[in-house]
């Protein structure tokens, strides 16, 4: 399993979107609320105030992997992936901020912010920005768009041409794992490309959507329950539902990858 909660100190005020899917293999703590992030990262403290808090080590757990592999990091290695860190994160932040403005301006459009001050003409309103408290968005709501984001920079960092094949192998394998246990599109695509039988790009296009059709659904409920827990058979009916509507895209052969032990959908 290679869960990757995604850095406060790189990602700012997304909220606290992860749980208890937080361990796994890169160490980056989850994101925060929408509250600002601290002033001048990286000075030292003011007198009397706490103390900063060390950096974090992001590749505590590859470390740790590859060392049980007998394939340990070099410190050039580490170098390495941590610029790839440092390059992929901004992008999933951005992907991250627009999702979340997105939902709230969902709820925004069923059910008005009360009291919210409106905003001088000439600016543009930020989630948590004073004057436009946001509307709270639940962390379940971005559980899919997390879990993409974390599959996609795992595979990346599988790929690294810092890495040695067998470094790539062990990385790669888990990645794999990681992405069949999660089920939905990204599973059943790479159960479809490990049994020969690939989707076509309409294919892929078309079954996407509709587990992005899932995926809102199961959001709609999250909403609606208002923080209770879902209803496990209100979610397997939903993703019956999907399975049913995948499976009259497929063709012969690949009914029959997914017969022969392809994950269905989740």
């Amino acid at each position: 399993m290679l869960p990757l909660p995604l850095a406060a100190q790189d990602l700012g005020d997304l909220g606290g979107f992860l749980g208890g899917d937080a361990g796994g293999l890169l160490n980056i703590p989850a994101p925060r609320g929408n509250t600002p992030p601290p002033a001048n990262r990286g000075a030292a403290p003011a007198r009397g105030g706490p103390a900063a808090a060390p950096p974090v080590d992001r590749l505590v757990r590859i470390r740790e992997m590859l060392a049980q592999a007998n394939a340990p990091l070099t410190p050039q290695q580490e170098a390495a992936l941590n610029a790839l860190l440092d390059a992929e994160i901004p992008g999933m932040r951005r992907t991250l901020q627009a999702r979340i403005l997105e939902l709230q301006k969902e709820r925004a459009a069923v059910v008005p912010t009360a009291g919210a001050a409106p905003s001088p003409p000439t600016q543009t309103p930020t989630a948590g920005a004073r004057g436009t408290p946001p509307i709270a968005v639940n962390p379940d709501e971005l559980l899919p768009d997390l879990n993409r984001l974390n599959d996609q920079l795992a595979v990346k960092i599988a790929a690294s041409p810092a890495l040695t094949a067998d470094q790539q192998a062990v990385i790669g394998k888990a990645a794999k794992q990681q992405i069949r246990s999660r089920g939905g599109f990204d599973a059943l695509n790479l159960a479809m490309q490990d049994a020969g039988a690939p989707f076509t790009p309409e294919q892929a296009s078309e079954i996407q959507a509709l587990f992005n059709e899932q995926n809102r659904l199961r959001a709609q409920m999250i909403r609606e329950l208002q923080g209770q827990p879902l209803d496990p058979a209100k979610i397997s009916q939903l993703e019956k539902e999907t399975l049913t509507k995948v499976l009259r895209l497929l063709n012969p052969a690949q009914k029959a990858a997914l017969n022969a032990g392809a994950k269905p959908p989740q």
